[in-house]
């Protein structure tokens, strides 16, 4: 367990830095679940790992981090939420319930699992106003084309909409719910999110998996007819919105390939009023979803486990080879020899000839023959020689816990 939170927390770590370095971003927007069980803990705990995910995703000098969108796992869903976890949360990470103008764009922050509690008003209040707030055609986030950040994605009829070929699971998207937690949110907020905001781009998480849907704006949503468009003028943030449901980037999410969903920016005419319109599909092929002001792709991040595998192979081999060579000497003296044998099959001159240009031989460069000895001199000793080994096997030992050290401790 400990050493799988090492790993995890090591991995996200590294990630991020080089992000950060490569890619040099504008922004990062967390889409919730920063911790795995804020909900249930004390201010003990929660405080403890309340640093160890800012030493994970350290914060950077040239990048605006917003991690205020809560996840379930962060204070619950709905009538769950206590206030006190909720209260602690919004306290340190501030509210989600607000929006942010990036690129010449609105990017609405809305807190989805505390806007779902319908018994505590304490809990819901702020999300519900902002919400409503919303509805006004007049409101200041409208100045620009939108894009909303929520947690909990929307509703979808998986029967009608499909998440495309790059969702790693082959059932349909679940429309469950239970304790402390709901795969989408109710339709009633769903309708009011996209009649109401009118967004272009909808950016959710809480699923791990890549789901890529296309939701109709002004139209209930429930039957096929809703989901067709008329090619060449449907256009988006007007008769339609793209809503990705975003990958987890842990290696404990759940899924094979952790990735991070990449978000390009270009409205310079600073309004909303692009008339540039989008051709119509109802799940993408595409890892790319390019549009009149925006871009999105799908970018994945490496693999957790293969750089592991090597390092267990490469120790591996290279401990047979050391206990081979020293405990072993005379069956390892018979692979040398055919390891030598097989090198000069290559090789028809008994002799070096004097024209060596011309007739096929070179001579060998200092490099070569340093090589050349290095892979096929093997210098074994005439018996096993304990001392040998257990000189060797220290280095070895130590090469290996520097590695592994080294491998766990970038935070």
């Amino acid at each position: 367990m400990a050493l799988t939170r090492i790993l995890a927390d090591n991995y996200l770590h590294r990630n991020y830095e080089i992000m950060n370095r490569v890619l040099n971003q504008h922004s990062t927007l967390f889409v919730g679940d920063l911790f795995d069980g804020g909900r249930e803990w004390d201010d003990t705990n929660w405080f403890e790992e309340y640093a160890r995910f800012h030493r994970v995703f350290n914060k950077q000098s040239k990048n605006r981090a917003y991690m205020q969108v809560p996840g379930n796992h962060d204070v619950g869903f709905g009538s769950g939420i206590r206030y006190d976890r909720y209260k602690r949360f919004v306290t340190y990470f501030g509210d989600a319930n607000t929006y942010i103008t990036l690129g010449n764009h609105s990017i609405v922050l809305l807190d989805t699992v505390s806007l779902s509690d319908t018994e505590n008003i304490m809990v819901s209040k702020s999300s519900t106003e902002f919400l409503n707030s919303l509805e006004d055609d007049n409101h200041p986030s409208k100045q620009y084309p939108r894009i909303v950040i929520t947690h909990v994605p929307l509703y979808r009829s998986p029967d009608l909409l499909t998440c495309g070929p790059f969702r790693e699971s082959t059932r349909p998207f679940p429309i469950v719910r239970g304790n402390q937690y709901q795969t989408v949110i109710d339709y009633t907020f769903t309708r009011h999110i996209l009649d109401w905001i009118k967004p272009k781009l909808v950016l959710s998480g809480d699923d791990h998996d890549y789901c890529h849907v296309r939701h109709p704006i002004n139209r209930p949503g429930l039957n096929k007819e809703d989901h067709t468009y008329e090619e060449g003028k449907a256009s988006i943030g007007k008769d339609f919105a793209d809503e990705i449901t975003v990958k987890s980037s842990a290696m404990t999410g759940g899924i094979k390939r952790p990735a991070v969903q990449l978000l390009s920016l270009w409205n310079p005419d600073g309004t909303d009023k692009n008339p540039a319109v989008s051709e119509p599909w109802e799940e993408t092929g595409s890892q790319t979803i390019l549009h009149d002001t925006f871009e999105s792709e799908l970018c994945y991040l490496p693999d957790f486990l293969r750089p592991l595998i090597w390092y267990g192979i490469l120790a591996a081999f290279s401990f047979v080879s050391l206990f081979s060579c020293t405990m072993m000497p005379r069956q390892t003296a018979k692979l040398e020899k055919i390891v030598r044998n097989l090198s000069r099959l290559g090789s028809t001159d008994i002799l070096p000839l004097s024209q060596g240009e011309s007739n096929g031989f070179r001579a060998k460069q200092p490099g070569q023959k340093f090589l050349t000895k290095l892979l096929l001199d093997w210098e074994l000793p005439l018996k096993a020689d304990w001392q040998a080994f257990l000189i060797h096997l220290t280095i070895w030992i130590g090469f290996v816990i520097f590695t592994f050290y080294w491998s766990i401790t970038a935070i």
